[in-house]
């Protein structure tokens, strides 16, 4: 086991001793009834430790984790002022890419529109057996053929990217294969209702398991205090 300086003497005792019994608890065959009770007490014991050790850990690495919230605390109000000023900056120049956008977009719609009437206007001459005029409104025609989209200026290390986003409208219309089980909410009703809970809910399967409630005698509750 690697060597860490601030763990005490105690708990590198009791380290010790838990891989002993783990290597021990590992090795029980329990084939008979006072095997099971002996079993019964090692898992009693197995816990004790398992107490201990813990009780231990957080004893010492208390005072690292108030010496951690202590620096978090004091490098949370940069830390915020930054990002809101960050949030602020972002809005702002993703309005003004908006705002470019629709602007280049009026004009572009706004030069389609002249061109149509230009090309309209040369069939109305050409129609009329004038065609001068009709040439004139072809030339015209062609000086307001679309712009090319033109482009904002980048900086070298900033790039934009498309993000989707989407919020939920009518939970009733999502398809089934979108939606999933509240697994927490079918928690709480099978631990409440038991059994009873697979009729409740259909779909579901419940069935009990045994599970070890430990209590720890009380030499070695002592011990881990």
């Amino acid at each position: 086991m690697p060597s860490v300086p601030m763990v005490p003497d105690e708990s590198r005792d009791l380290a010790e001793l838990a891989g002993q019994l783990a290597a021990r608890v590992r090795s029980l065959v329990i084939g008979d009834v006072p095997a099971y009770q002996g079993a019964l007490v090692a898992l009693q014991e197995l816990r004790a430790v398992m107490r201990r050790i813990e009780e231990q850990r957080k004893e010492v690495t208390r005072p690292l984790l108030d010496e951690k919230r202590r620096l978090d605390s004091w490098y949370r109000a940069p830390e915020q002022a930054l990002k809101g000023a960050e949030e602020a900056l972002v809005e702002a120049l993703t309005r003004f890419r908006a705002d470019w956008a629709a602007q280049a977009e009026m004009v572009a719609i706004r030069t389609d529109r002249e061109r149509q009437r230009a090309l309209e206007k040369a069939d109305e001459w050409e129609a009329k057996g004038q065609p001068q005029r009709a040439a004139n409104w072809r030339v015209k025609a062609g000086a307001l053929a679309a712009p090319v989209a033109a482009t904002l200026p980048t900086v070298p290390g900033v790039s934009w990217r498309t993000s989707w986003k989407w919020e939920l409208l009518d939970a009733a219309a999502v398809p089934r294969e979108w939606l999933t089980v509240d697994a927490a909410k079918v928690d709480e009703a099978v631990r409440a209702m038991g059994e009873v809970a697979a009729a409740a809910i259909p779909g579901i399967r419940v069935w009990a398991e045994e599970l070890p409630v430990v209590t720890l005698p009380a030499q070695w509750k002592e011990a881990s205090k």
